[in-house]
């Protein structure tokens, strides 16, 4: 009877989406590249490295500066367990940026935004790629937008009432 309980048990917690034990690697998305979103808001143009293993880099691309571009890291870079760095070297100066150890994995999307004083850039994972995340984000900023707007107009339009208002002991 307790063996058949057990059983049971063992394999019901084997189920992959209710599985209260398995990892964050076993609920990572399993394929698709892994892009990195690079938002460049320094005046010179970068030359951005992903760093992996041992120390060893591969180039990524270039993004010029105060600009945006959607770079893809390679597959078998994000297949190492040890994580990666991004590097973010200015063209023109032997100063550069080293984010701290991102645990990426194929179908994840990364962003990286590099400021003008490069100590105060960030990387981190922001999701899965196609995964609509960005629309939202950005739907959902227009609704808030609008949403101050309007606020800001009513207040405006209470504001104008008040001052039409007349005396009437001066007519």
């Amino acid at each position: 009877m307790w063996l058949c309980l057990t059983l049971i048990g063992c394999a019901s917690a084997s189920g992959t989406s209710d599985n209260p034990f398995a990892t964050s690697r076993s609920r990572a998305p399993r394929d698709g590249p892994v892009e990195v979103r690079v938002e460049n808001n320094a005046y010179l143009d970068m030359h951005i490295y992903v760093v992996y293993g041992a120390g060893q880099q591969r180039s990524l691309g270039m993004v010029t500066g105060l600009s945006r571009r959607t770079l893809v890291i390679p597959t078998q870079v994000i297949q190492t367990l040890s994580g990666i760095q991004l590097f973010a070297d200015p063209i023109g100066t032997d100063r550069g940026f080293l984010s701290q150890p991102i645990l990426a994995y194929p179908g994840q999307r990364v962003r990286f935004t590099i400021q003008n004083l490069l100590s105060l850039s960030t990387a981190w994972v922001e999701g899965r790629v196609g995964g609509g995340d960005e629309d939202e984000d950005e739907e959902a900023d227009s609704d808030a937008e609008e949403s101050e707007d309007e606020e800001a107009d009513e207040e405006e339009e209470a504001e104008d009432e008040e001052e039409v208002e007349v005396d009437p002991r001066t007519g």
